[in-house]
């Protein structure tokens, strides 16, 4: 089975967005079997697009619901939550943060009737205290109205960098990698191994230079580290200047 990466966080700039249109053409897709996102737009947070700027997205097992980042603002939390009920009435069990941009946390107080376990890396919770007043002052200014509900809620479920943490779904098991500094400090990845889907969360970008949160040296190691992850299940080829290329997956 092919691996399909996700490959979330997009900032580039383009034309804005008025927030109705946004609500109305919040577009979820269905990349594997039981597995959802909804692509961010190319544009930098604002009370226009409600901070809708990553990938966000959903995995449904037999049992409950995981949410893979819950979104740039309150307002589009609410908005995801929705569209998972649109899915699914299955209770959402978790709610996993890749790292802790607004862009990826914002939305996840929309989400706290539900009562799921919050999770981040082991790092994470340091990493937000150290942010929340900044966060806290510049997108209440930025998102508006759309900010109004954004909680910064601790991890319930702590991923250590020296442990991968393998939840189930129901018959949907999912394995949790924290990395060391890298894009952040607090990095994790979702791998569903059922479809062998690996969201990569901010560790890869598209079309841009990332907006590096942690060390360019350790950002390069996970990236190799990805890469060799990716091998046995894609055709890689890499140059003598450390690039690759995709050439089609493996059987």
């Amino acid at each position: 089975m092919p691996l399909l990466i996700l490959l979330l966080s997009i900032f580039l700039p383009c034309s804005a967005m008025a927030s109705t249109e946004l609500v109305e053409n919040y577009v979820i897709q269905q990349v594997s079997e039981g597995i959802y996102y909804h692509q961010g737009v190319h544009q930098e947070a604002d009370s226009e697009n409600l901070g809708a700027i990553a990938n966000v997205g959903f995995i449904i097992g037999d049992e409950c619901v995981a949410v893979i980042d819950s979104g740039g603002s309150f307002r589009e939390g609410e908005i995801l939550h929705a569209a998972i009920r649109a899915k699914t009435e299955l209770p959402i069990c978790y709610v996993i943060n890749t790292h802790v941009h607004p862009d990826h946390i914002l939305g996840n107080a929309a989400f706290k009737s539900d009562k799921p376990k919050f999770i981040g890396h082991e790092k994470s919770p340091a990493a937000m205290v150290s942010r929340q007043p900044h966060y806290a002052k510049q997108f209440s200014e930025i998102l508006g109205n759309a900010y109004q509900g954004a909680e910064f809620i601790e991890a319930d479920i702590l991923v250590t960098t020296d442990a991968p943490l393998r939840l189930d779904l129901g018959n949907r098991p999912i394995v949790l990698t924290a990395y060391t500094t890298a894009h952040t400090d607090h990095d994790l990845t979702v791998y569903d191994v059922k479809t062998s889907t690996l969201w990569t969360g901010d560790l890869l970008f598209v079309e841009r230079v990332p907006a590096l949160d942690g060390s360019i040296n350790g950002w390069i190691d996970a990236l190799n580290k990805l890469i060799d992850f990716l091998s046995p299940r894609y055709r890689f080829e890499r140059s003598n200047d450390h690039s690759w290329t995709w050439n089609g997956f493996c059987a």
